[in-house]
């Protein structure tokens, strides 16, 4: 059933710039229809939408769109898209699960999920504040200054552009080596990377930095949630009383420590005695029950005599 059908019949959506007239032939229809939400109808085609501004075609079987150089809301995620049409003026876009390889202008785009296609670059998104492009094939990102949310996950990413406004990043599974300044984020999910290093984190209260190659932390005394399994931490200088107070204070604030693993061995003499010293820290404190049920703390404390 092609649309013009759909919409006679009253199964989609429709807003229309004026008052629906019975009469209207099928080309007057179409050109005063600026909302339209004809998803999940089985269509292989779409005509004509030259004044449509919000379009809602998701979960067809398209495999072109037409002219929608007027559009600012498209949602055409789950076809068999591999282009766009022009979009100039699109300021909100999903076209996740197709097969683009590419996408067109969308300077003025700030919302864009295309996550799970083919793409290898994007386009300029200076004006972008949500990015989600995931599970693509992306060894690079555009300039994303004014971005506040990225999930660029599952690529092949080796550096992020300036995400100095960035305040949810994920940016796990790609082959990341260092971080941008990201002092405005408050939730960073950079697992299975091959990070050494993080930046500062401030601000950050989610902190997921598993299956690293990091051997420090940085100051993280507005983190609730810290995921920090597989890597290579050692807490070093334990003997400083203020960076031993900031320790403790960090340990109360969290609520939630998830596979905080045992610190990595050394054979020298001044690192075995800095764990004894951090493990009888925490045999003294009353704020760590989670921790003092772990299985390698459990073992110290039998074996700390020996």
């Amino acid at each position: 059933m092609d649309l013009i059908t759909l919409i006679r019949n009253n199964n989609c959506e429709i807003k229309y710039d004026v008052e629906y007239q019975k009469e209207w032939s099928d080309d007057e229809l179409l050109s005063h229809i600026i909302f339209l939400d004809c998803h999940s109808k089985q269509l292989t085609t779409l005509p004509n939408l030259i004044n449509c501004q919000e379009l809602w075609c998701n979960q067809n079987q398209l495999t072109t769109l037409p002219d929608l150089i007027n559009c600012q809301e498209l949602y055409c995620n789950q076809n068999q898209l591999t282009t766009l049409p022009d979009l100039i003026n699109c300021q909100k876009i999903h076209c996740y699960v197709n097969q683009l390889t590419t996408l067109p202008d969308l300077i003025n785009c700030q919302d864009l999920n295309c996550y799970n296609n083919q793409l290898t670059t994007l386009p300029d998104l200076i004006n972008c504040k949500k990015l989600q492009c995931g599970s693509n094939q992306l060894t690079i990102l555009p300039d994303l200054i004014n971005c506040q949310e990225l999930q660029c996950s599952l690529n092949q990413l080796i550096t992020l552009p300036n995400l100095i406004n960035c305040q949810v990043l994920y940016c796990h599974h790609n082959q990341l080596t260092t971080l941008p300044n990201l002092i405005n984020c408050q939730a960073l999910y950079c697992y299975n990377n091959q990070l050494t290093t993080l930046p500062d984190l401030i601000n950050c209260q989610v902190l997921c930095c598993g299956r690293n190659q990091l051997t420090t932390l940085p100051d993280l005394i507005n983190c609730q949630v810290l995921w920090c399994r597989d890597n290579q931490l050692i807490y070093d200088n334990i003997e400083d009383h203020k960076k031993l107070v900031k320790f403790r204070n960090f340990w109360k604030q969290l609520k939630q420590l998830k596979f905080l693993k045992k610190w990595r061995l050394y054979k020298t003499k001044s690192i075995i005695n800095k764990k004894k010293d951090l493990m009888i820290e925490l045999l003294y404190s009353p704020d760590l029950p989670f921790y003092k049920l772990n299985p390698y703390y459990i073992h110290f404390i039998e074996n700390k005599n020996k």
